[in-house]
């Protein structure tokens, strides 16, 4: 009987799964990747879920070119290495407040999946397994002061102002006093099929069609554990339902003064530091797909903390909206949709993000309803025979968006925003030009950002004239070896305003040798 029990469990676990060849997101989270992917979706006039759900887990297919592997003759596990060398003169706006100086950023790392099917050779179901760490040292040429009290009492945080690149942790190196250090882990366990795909790891995640980052959940902010699954149900070829579920675990980085006593060392009083009060995320989201070319997704996303996690959240298909109330209105919720639109030869995309909606004083002067807006489109066009892709993206938040009036609920991981990178209170155009070619393919950048000042306060203004900006003009070239090694050079001009107490008007020159790194 137990057999016939086993038999019938794996039957059912192969018809719930559905049969395939797997659909893993690729690790890359690069914009040269995203710009290479909205390229792909555009010329073959099909809507994907890569291009409006994303991850860096480990595509589960094998590549052709194989970097340096420690397994090479393992045909289910590759262990790789990670190097990286980075040079910049304004040091990647790394200390928000002494810029520009020059910096040397040294990457070592190593990274490893494994991947094989599950059940028997032909169930089509696929298990990959991953991980990825990475020693990030920063030196500075010139001595500096970089320390986390002096970057607390300013409320910045490491790359403040730039809008690729993060950090959970930092310490000052020894020798050089003026360095940093600090790095970086990801991994997790995946199973894949044909409409259905589960994730338990700590890793980033996007939601959302635009590559520059999202209203809801971006790249940008450090990885953090979750759970995920997303299921797909097909109509036919072109009508599909596409559904997401995410739980996760967020770093508040506010002191849970309540266990001090436990961590008290008399010795060194001085040095005290207490662990953080625990902060939580809930996120689902439903995708339409009306058509190949047409596709709108609905969205709820909940942050709570100092509490467990409230059994209502943890049912997938439960309008969070209605279930804070019920447990006593004390979360920070958040919805919004997103669309995209393939036309004859590019792509248009909208997205709204609602925050503390009360829709009966949606149009009163006074009311909780803060909106954040978002307008991409690409474009392909030709000059003298040379085929050029042309991106262009704007976003609006304001002040209220990713605040919250019970501190612990703000939309933040190690003080960066979930959503996107600017966080509340401001504008940012970002335009991509990028010559399409098979391996030099150089690109211009132009990034204008204005930060405003965020706050949880009901009639507060959209920003100021007195407020932060900062304009970016970029030439990059990058050269690929292969399709896992590469050299870019990034020549930029700022002009920025109230970021810094040095130069407003500076040119920057980066230089980088990355092997085996997405970003």
């Amino acid at each position: 009987m137990l057999v016939d029990n086993k038999k019938y469990l794996t039957l059912f676990i192969i018809m719930v799964l559905n049969i395939s060849n797997g659909s893993f997101s690729n690790e890359d989270y690069s914009i040269e990747n995203l710009t290479n992917n909205d390229m792909e979706i555009i010329s073959n006039k099909t809507i994907l879920p890569r291009i409006y759900k994303h991850n860096n887990v480990p595509k589960i297919k094998y590549n052709d070119e194989q970097s340096l592997d420690f397994f090479s003759n393992h045909k289910n596990l590759s262990v790789n290495p990670i190097i990286g060398i980075r040079f910049s003169s304004s040091g990647f706006e790394l200390n928000p407040l002494i810029n520009p100086e020059e910096t040397l950023w040294l990457t070592p790392g190593i990274k490893f999946r494994y991947r094989n099917t599950l059940i028997s050779p032909y169930s089509g179901i696929l298990l990959n397994i991953w991980g990825s760490f990475y020693k990030h040292s920063a030196y500075f040429l010139k001595k500096t002061i970089f320390n986390k009290e002096s970057l607390k009492n300013a409320n910045l945080k490491p790359f403040h102002y730039n809008p690729y690149i993060s950090m959970e942790y930092f310490v000052n190196t020894e020798k050089p006093e003026w360095g940093i250090d600090f790095d970086e882990a990801q991994g997790g366990i995946s199973i894949s099929s044909r409409n259905l795909d589960i994730y338990f790891g700590k890793f980033k995640s996007s939601f959302g069609p635009f590559l520059r980052g999202n209203l809801s959940i971006s790249h940008n902010t450090p990885s953090f554990p979750q759970f995920r699954f997303d299921y797909i149900h097909s109509f036919n070829n072109k009508k599909k339902i596409d559904f997401t579920y995410l739980i996760g675990d967020l770093i508040s980085e506010i002191e849970d003064s309540s266990v001090m006593n436990a961590y008290q060392n008399s010795e060194i009083i001085k040095q005290l530091r207490l662990p953080w009060i625990k902060r939580g995320i809930i996120y689902h989201r439903v995708d339409f797909h009306i058509n190949q070319r047409l596709r709108v997704g609905f969205y709820e996303l909940v942050v709570f903390g100092a509490r467990q996690t409230p059994w209502q959240y943890l049912i997938p298909i439960n309008f969070y909206w209605s279930a804070q109330h019920a447990t006593g209105d004390f979360d920070n919720l958040q919805m919004g949709f997103d669309l995209d639109y393939i036309h004859n030869n590019g792509r248009t995309n909208f997205a709204i993000l609602v925050d503390e909606w009360a829709p009966y004083e949606t149009f009163t002067s006074n009311h909780h309803n803060w909106f954040g807006f978002q307008l991409g489109r690409t474009q392909f066009f030709n000059i003298y025979n040379q085929k050029f892709y042309f991106r262009i993206e704007n976003t609006v938040i304001m002040p209220q968006i990713y605040e919250h009036k019970f501190p612990i609920n703000s939309v933040f991981n190690h003080g960066y925003p979930i959503g996107f990178w600017t966080g509340g209170d401001a504008f940012d155009t970002w335009i991509t030009i990028k010559s399409i070619g098979k391996k030099f393919r150089p690109r211009f950048e132009l990034e204008y950002t204005i930060f405003g000042s965020p706050k949880y306060q009901i009639g507060r203004k959209y920003l100021s004239v007195n407020d932060k900006f900062r304009l970016k003009y970029s030439l990059v070239f990058d050269y690929k070896f292969k399709s896992f090694s590469k050299i870019e050079l990034c020549i930029s001009h700022f002009e920025t305003e109230k970021i810094n107490n040095n130069k407003q008007n500076y040119l920057s020159l980066d230089l980088s040798f990355k092997y085996n790194i997405s970003y």
